[in-house]
């Protein structure tokens, strides 16, 4: 569920970064121009919804017995807020963080590798458009 509040927070903070960078929006960035541009917004993106889906796991993992045991911690959670609370109050805030490094890394990568080869196919077809509108 939540992948589909990071998608398009990925595309808004890139195509801002984008605007930010250029007057014209619809000139050449260039490959590493959008790998620089992917890569940030994707960090933006997975950034924000992080503690979101921490929860998210720690609510799903809450039927598991066996995973709770091994984990350290068997606490109940009623809900998503109380979920949240429980995890500020016994943990600390740095608790709704936990595991963000690779996530992050992964996120660079992949959303400046989208961002980049979007750019560039969108400049292959622009090109090909134009040589069929001259001839």
């Amino acid at each position: 569920m939540l992948s589909r509040f990071s998608s398009p927070l990925r595309w808004l903070a890139g195509w801002q970064l984008k605007c930010l960078c250029q007057c014209d929006v619809l000139c050449d960035v260039g490959a590493l121009g959008g790998l620089a541009c992917g890569s940030a917004a994707g960090l933006c993106a997975k950034v924000t919804v992080y503690p979101l889906d921490v929860i998210k796991k720690r609510l799903q993992m809450e039927g598991f017995q066996y995973g709770r045991v091994v984990v350290g911690s068997a606490r109940r959670y009623h809900g998503f807020v109380h979920c949240a609370r429980q995890i500020i109050t016994y943990e600390g805030v740095r608790a709704l963080y936990k595991g963000l490094g690779p996530s992050v890394l992964k996120a660079l990568v992949t959303t400046g590798l989208h961002f980049s080869t979007y750019e560039q196919c969108v400049l292959v077809i622009r090109r090909l458009h134009q040589l069929t509108l001259l001839t």
